[in-house]
Parts: structure tokens; sequence; C-alpha cells
């Protein structure tokens, strides 16, 4: 019985390596979401009231789970090895609200040592700088897409956003299951992207097409009784 609630919640992704769940669809990150939602109010009196204690309090829970945690539960969904990210993005709208050109100059280098170093300490810890990095990049140039027709493009993707969200980790498993990735190339790894994201709109499409026409479909019988 624990198993079918823990399935029939937003947690069953976040959860399903360490307990049994009927985990098809989805992402674990979406349990994650929901922690930060219960974690916000209290994130968003620390960057309104104490900014600089914030930011010093969240380094040393950050930094302390990714030298010395060595639990069970996967590290990179711990909500406090995410917490940089999250409060990054309320620190960013609160305080910096542009990224300007030393910004953008640092996020770059910062991207390009790490592809050509290849550090080897934390993964955790690189995926939070290359993450913060890639966003000011991607925040400075969205200025150069903000007409017309990105703005249709962009409205068709997020259209199926969702479907993507759904379909995505079950997609990306299958194919790196089929690819060793110790030997793949820097541009191999590059076509297996393309590939994952083909077959990822593909899927998507297929299920908010599906998905809208059984919600046709229900909308349909539901008047009929009505009327009935």
């Amino acid at each position: 019985m624990i198993n079918i609630i823990l399935s029939n919640n937003c947690f069953y992704g976040y959860l399903s390596a360490n307990v049994p769940t009927y985990y098809i669809l989805c992402e674990w990150f979406l349990g994650c979401i929901i922690l930060f939602y219960v974690l916000f109010p209290l994130l968003r009196t620390g960057v309104n009231k104490y900014p600089k204690a914030t930011v010093v309090v969240t380094a040393m829970i950050y930094l302390t789970f990714i030298f010395f945690y060595h639990g069970v539960f996967d590290m990179s969904k711990i909500v406090f090895v995410r917490m940089p990210e999250f409060l990054m993005g309320m620190y960013f709208i609160k305080y910096i609200k542009k990224v300007n050109l030393p910004m953008l100059v640092t996020s770059i280098v910062v991207l390009a040592l790490n592809l050509i170093l290849k550090p080897q300490w934390s993964n955790h810890l690189q995926t939070t700088y290359v993450g913060i990095s890639s966003f000011f990049i991607l925040v400075y140039i969205s200025k150069y897409f903000d007409n017309k027709f990105f703005q249709k493009v962009s409205s068709c993707i997020s259209k199926y956003s969702y479907a993507i969200f759904l379909v995505h980790h079950v997609i990306i498993a299958q194919v790196m299951a089929r690819v060793d990735l110790t030997q793949i190339s820097w541009f191999g790894s590059y076509k297996l992207f393309a590939l994952c994201c083909i077959i990822i709109g593909i899927c998507a499409f297929l299920l908010f097409q599906i998905h809208k026409y059984i919600m046709k479909f229900i909308k349909g019988k539901m008047l009929c009784m009505k009327k009935d």
C-alpha cells in the first residue's frame, strides 16, 4: 500500500532509487521543486532581509554536503546541494537584474576552462558553477532573440514542454543504455544529444496529441451524460 501511495504523488521519481515505487514517467526534480516551494518563504525572507548571511549559511551547508556527505541517497537530488542554483535566481531577480559584459566574459572563461582542463573534483560542484555560468550567458544573449520569430518558435516548443518533461528521462536512459559512453568521441556525444532531442520531440508530440484526443473524448462523453 505504501508503494502505491508513493507512486501517486509527486515524489515517486524523487524517491524511486531508495524506495520501491511504480516509477515510469516524469523526473525526480519534480519532488525537489516541491521541496523548494516549501522552503521558499524562508529563503525569500533570507534574501530580502539577510542577503549576506543567507549566502554564507547556504555556502556552508552546500560545501558540507559536497565534501562530507556519503549517504545512500543520491547527492544530486538533495535540495541543499541544489540550493546555490535556486538562490542565484532569486538574487539575480532581486539585486543583479542583468548580465553585463564582465559577467559574460567570466562565465565564458569558466565554461571554457572546465571543458579544457576537465577537473577531477566533485561533479556536483561542477554542476553548480557550470549551470550558473550557462545561465548568465543565456540571459545575456536572450536580448538578441527578442523578436516575433523566436517568440513564435518558443511558444510552439513551450506547448509541448510538459510532455517533454514527462518522457525525456526514460528516453535518455534507454538511449544511453545502448551506447558505450566510455568510447564515445566529442563529436559523437553531440550526435547522441541530437538523437535524444529528436526522439524526445517525436514522443512528446505523440503524447501531447494522445492526451488531447483522450481529453476531448472524455469531455464529449461527459456532455452526453449531462444531456441525458
